[in-house]
């Protein structure tokens, strides 16, 4: 009986050469729901995770780490805050009667380090410890790469189609290990122990239904389909949100924005927003972090574009060109109070919290 497999993922699951391209081919695995958007960190989590989307899933796969890398070295992005959507997704998952599976990618750029000498990345600390925290199948990559590289530079070059991207044959190394592992989980009597847990509420909210008077344009991919409020110099939009405790993130149409963005809740940030990196292609989606904490002001918060003059408060994902134009955003993730959660947490053998991987370039499988 094949096990049905959900899937939260950056760019390395969405590559036509990537992970989930070889776990299709596989017939013990079914793929479910898959929530992939590439270019996007961690608040990916908070974003799919509900009890009604992993309901009917074995293993739900967390793909994380590289775009968590790259917004962390533009201050895009709060480590705490990564420790707090990877351990709701985990609780989350578990509610769901599912078993988490977090893998860890590196970015090339981070290898080879010393794994065994207190010098791994502090992204890779805080997910080894939230994934040991809540009982998470965890399969990192790093230290295997890491291995390979500090004994062959050239493997490791070949390991990795781009800073970013794992080759086509590491990929497929890769999902043969996911089978292997949810495999030997489905055959392992696991204890289970009743737990109960405090876990922020978290909403989405789309500007279409909030701003309907806006002008949205319908974009879609075979990933990904959404309305997108369309933002002009000029305009400025009081979106009814209701009370909340800290906005997260904006999903934006990042080829068709790059300009600064004013978000004005309890407090004013401008928020640079955007690339000039993609703009031939007319959607690229991506889920963009919000690190100062904003809420809302008496139900409201507003979007306007900046004074062409105004200091920019909060970086983003790339560097602002700030040439004019548009902004296109999809949804808001927002924070709503807190609710208690029951659910069984399951004690998983070493094997399963931590699996050993090597490549198979040096000869391992």
């Amino acid at each position: 009986m094949a096990h049905r497999v959900a899937i939260i993922g950056q760019s390395n699951s969405i590559l036509h050469t990537g992970f989930v391209a070889h776990l299709m081919h596989r017939p013990e695995i079914e793929l479910g729901h898959m929530g992939r958007i590439g270019g996007s960190p961690l608040n990916l989590l908070p974003f799919y995770a509900t009890p009604e989307w992993l309901a009917g899933h074995d293993v739900c796969i967390l793909d994380i780490a590289v775009a968590d890398q790259v917004f962390l070295w533009a201050d895009a992005i709060d480590p705490a805050a990564i420790a707090q959507y990877l351990g709701y997704a985990l609780q989350m998952i578990h509610a769901a009667g599912c078993l988490p599976l977090v893998l860890i990618i590196p970015h090339k750029s981070v290898l080879p380090h010393v794994a065994g000498g207190g010098k791994v990345p502090l992204l890779h600390q805080i997910y080894r410890a939230v994934a040991a925290r809540y009982d998470a199948m965890l399969l990192d990559l790093t230290d295997g790469l890491d291995h390979l590289g500090r004994r062959s530079r050239a493997a490791l070059e070949a390991a990795y189609a781009d800073p970013n991207h794992l080759a086509e044959a590491t990929q497929r190394d890769v999902a043969d290990r996911i089978v292997a592992l949810i495999a030997e989980a489905a055959a392992t009597s696991i204890e289970r122990h009743r737990v109960s847990s405090a876990i922020p509420n978290f909403d989405r909210l789309g500007l279409a239904g909030l701003c309907p008077q806006a002008p949205a344009i319908l974009q879609l991919t075979s990933l990904y389909k959404a309305r997108f409020t369309v933002i002009s110099p000029g305009d400025r939009l009081a979106l009814p949100t209701g009370q909340f405790d800290q906005l997260h993130a904006v999903l934006v149409n990042r080829s068709r924005s790059n300009a600064k963005l004013v978000i004005e809740g309890n407090q004013t940030v401008v928020k640079a927003m955007g690339t000039g990196n993609e703009r031939s292609q007319p959607f690229v989606a991506q889920l963009c972090p919000v690190t100062t904490p904003v809420r809302d002001r008496d139900g409201i918060i507003a979007l306007s574009f900046a004074h062409p003059n105004a200091a920019v408060t909060e970086a983003s994902f790339d560097p602002l060109e700030d040439n004019g134009g548009t902004v296109e955003i999809s949804e808001l993730l927002v924070e709503r109070g807190w609710r208690v959660i029951d659910f069984d947490m399951p004690s998983l053998p070493p094997s399963l919290a931590l699996p050993a991987w090597q490549p198979r370039l040096l000869g391992h499988s």
